[in-house]
């Protein structure tokens, strides 16, 4: 039927989402011809409830070798759990395909409210995934990403979202930010750049004295990026305003593109990134202060 088809194309493209062709998708338009609303019901259940699992995090039976795909599945009940930071229920055992279990991570009240830890520090996937703004994260992700990361910027941490990350809370940066930026920098100085690899493995007095010596560099190229992203964001913010404007102005004209239901909520998930980003940029701009400071102090005195 056209439902089946669509769960099994669905399943398989949000498996493989972060590097799909479109090809698995194709398939699924091709069926929507005469099946609209059925089948964005049924991408949209399995869009923002399945659960994703990497090949390495399920059992591995002979037939795992005929998955060239992480595996997505809905599982009944626990797709119902909203999402808290830290949660109070924990997917105890990924291993069976047949059933998961949950455990509470503390004593909890009858008829209290249960969450699950959704474990991510992006907040566009938030948005677009789970179709909500979650203002009380306490870290999103810096937005710094490498396009060809070398194994030593890897083990460093360069692409683990859960690392790279901003404090929401006072813009404070999480030190695999620091390592990553550093590292990046210092390939202008190969022999320095790789006694810093090596401190960052096994002698962490030596790595704060890197860090000490170019902290000002590392700062410069941290607030340049930090507004590059917020320039961003003012720009999605004037359109997203613009839009709600017209929406308020001609509000019998639901069917124009302007009109969108989901625009207030856009424009809060885009004042939430604006706010962390900013608290980061005052941090580098006192932290730049600084360092300038005190480079000048040293400068003088040694004259």
């Amino acid at each position: 039927s056209t439902l089946a088809k669509c769960f099994r194309y669905a399943l398989e493209a949000i498996s493989r989402e972060d590097h799909d062709d479109g090809t698995l998708l194709i398939p699924l338009l091709q069926n929507v011809i005469g099946n609209d609303h059925l089948t964005q019901w049924a991408f949209n259940v399995i869009f923002t409830r399945c659960w994703k699992y990497a090949p390495d995090e399920h059992n591995g039976d002979a037939n795992d070798d005929q998955i060239d795909f992480d595996r997505s599945d809905i599982v009944p009940l626990g797709d119902m759990f909203n999402h808290q930071e830290p949660g109070n229920v924990v997917v105890q055992d990924l291993s069976s395909q047949e059933y998961v279990d949950f455990v509470l991570t503390e004593n909890t009240q009858a008829s209290s409210p249960l969450h699950l830890s959704y474990g991510m520090t992006n907040p566009y996937r938030f948005l677009i995934i789970f179709g909500f703004v979650y203002q009380e994260m306490p870290e999103i992700f810096c937005q710094v990403l490498y396009s060809d990361p070398s194994p030593e910027l890897l083990n460093l941490g360069c692409d683990d979202r859960s690392k790279m990350v901003y404090r929401t809370q006072d813009g404070a940066i999480a030190n695999t930010v620091w390592d990553s930026v550093l590292y990046s920098l210092l390939a202008q100085v190969p022999d320095t750049q790789s006694q810093f690899y090596q401190a960052c493995i096994e002698d962490p007095n030596r790595k704060d004295e890197i860090h000490r010596k170019y902290r000002l560099e590392v700062c410069l190229t941290l607030r340049n990026h930090v507004i590059r992203t917020l320039n961003e964001l003012d720009e999605f913010s004037e359109k997203t305003n613009m839009y709600l404007q017209q929406q308020q102005q001609q509000p019998q004209k639901e069917d124009n593109d302007t009109h969108h239901s989901r625009l207030p909520m856009i424009r809060n998930h885009i004042d939430f990134l604006q706010s962390t980003f900013q608290k980061v940029k005052e941090r580098l701009d006192g932290m730049a202060k600084d360092e300038k400071d005190l480079r000048m102090k040293n400068m003088s005195s040694q004259s």
